[in-house]
């Protein structure tokens, strides 16, 4: 683990470079507008913002699909990835530096809109150098409009867009030298005023964040999950598809994409997901792989599970899954006659659906299908899988798999059940 300081503008450049990257399973850029205001104000005052947790990587082998710092491609249309860092906590705090620093033409949340951040540097100077007692909030503004893209306008107020204070050059040649011939058109030269304005810039240059940052090679890929769950425990939760989404892309496997095939090829699979973003069914079949594979489908074994014959595990589990929901919706033919937001218990699905694909492996015969309904009708009426569900599907998976092929190895929800263990609703209560 290593510890330094970077300059604000050290960060900004290593993020358009695409050396500092995100992980693919970090959330998209949601701050808000008036939080970037406030992340601005720490910046100008020089106060402390929190430290970064960054990942040391090897550029040609990082363990996470590299993502740009959201914006960046917006407005450097040729920068390539190029990971060498990337970032565990503070994602929201850089993209929001980098949104207010170079404009990008993407909305903030909760509008549709782009914003633009601009300083009144004589108001800030003021508060800053010679202790104005107005707050330093009020001389930072952001707004949807392009009232202050008029230059006159700046240089009479002295308000400077943000893009222009994300270089020097940008400053002194691109705005001050305009302001200072402004000025002095009008007979309003101040060099102590421009002085001051140079000053700020110079602090904002000057201002250090500091990075802790972890080393690929001093960690497992599950560790360094762990660390990024709990720095990030305020956030919801990661579910398992988005790290393995991440983990899997060095393997040329692309589980985005491979569950919107799903989700468009199967009837079923789309009639029970949500919609696209929806984890649920993603998880199903990833379960369906464990099971498949005879192993715990725990969170922990699924993000461990093995890239060699994914994709073919993939298609077979997904087209279980989807014969799974097909026999539950069917009301005939075997089928048992649930509906979407009815069905008893949803983590069935997924033992379900490799059980019928060990039916058809072993040649769908009508005993077999008549065992997977017993194990499914004797689970449902004892309510088996009301808790405990990951360790339940796996010995259920494998118990029924061995009554297959000795009807003597009865499994232990056949046996056990009672005709009192039975619970059905009585519609006179």
């Amino acid at each position: 683990m290593g510890h330094k300081t970077l300059s604000l503008y050290d960060i900004m450049d290593i993020g358009k470079k695409g050396e500092l990257t995100l992980p693919n399973f970090q959330r998209r850029f949601i701050w808000k507008r008036n939080q970037i205001e406030e992340l601005l104000e720490s910046v100008i005052s020089g106060y402390f913002m929190g430290s970064f947790l960054f990942l040391e990587v090897r550029p040609d082998d990082a363990p996470f699909s590299p993502m740009l710092i959201e914006g960046v491609e917006n407005i450097y249309d040729n920068v390539e990835l190029n990971p060498h860092y990337m970032i565990l906590d503070g994602q929201q705090r850089i993209t929001s530096l980098f949104y207010a620093l170079y404009a990008p033409d993407i909305s903030l949340a909760d509008t549709k809109y782009p914003y633009k951040y601009y300083l009144n540097l004589r108001k800030a100077t003021n508060i800053l150098y010679k202790n104005d007692s107005a707050e330093l909030d009020e001389a930072i503004i952001s707004t949807r409009f392009k009232k202050y893209d008029n230059i006159n306008l700046q240089y009479e107020e002295a308000i400077i867009p943000f893009t222009k204070l994300a270089s020097l050059k940008s400053f002194e040649e691109a705005w001050l030298e305009g302001y200072r011939n402004f000025c002095e058109k009008n007979g309003k030269l101040d060099h102590n005023e421009l002085n001051d304005f140079r000053r700020l810039r110079e602090d904002i240059g000057k201002y250090q964040i500091e990075i802790i940052s972890l080393a690929q090679n001093e960690f497992t890929i599950l560790e360094i999950v762990e660390i990024f769950v709990r720095v990030n425990s305020k956030g919801t939760a990661l579910k398992v598809f988005e790290l393995l989404t991440s983990r899997f892309y060095q393997f040329g496997i692309n589980l985005r994409e491979m569950w919107e095939y799903c989700f468009e090829e199967y009837e079923y699979i789309r009639i029970y997901s949500e919609d696209l973003t929806d984890q649920k069914l993603p998880q199903y079949i990833l379960q369906a792989i464990a099971l498949k594979r005879n192993i715990n489908p725990k969170k922990k074994n699924l993000f461990e599970l093995k890239e060699t014959n994914f994709k073919d595990d993939w298609l077979t589990a997904s087209r279980h899954i989807e014969e799974a929901y097909t026999r539950l919706s069917n009301i005939k033919n075997g089928g048992y006659g649930v509906r979407k937001g009815w069905i008893p218990y949803a983590p069935m699905v997924p033992p379900l659906a490799v059980l019928l694909y060990r039916l058809e492996d072993r040649g769908s015969s009508a005993a077999n299908l008549n065992k997977i309904h017993r194990w499914y009708w004797a689970s449902i009426f004892s309510n088996r899988y009301e808790r405990s569900t990951d360790t339940r599907a796996f010995n259920d998976v494998k118990e029924v798999t061995d009554w297959f092929d000795n009807n003597e190895e009865e499994p232990e929800v056949i046996q056990g059940l009672e005709y009192d263990d039975i619970e059905l609703y009585d519609r006179a209560q």
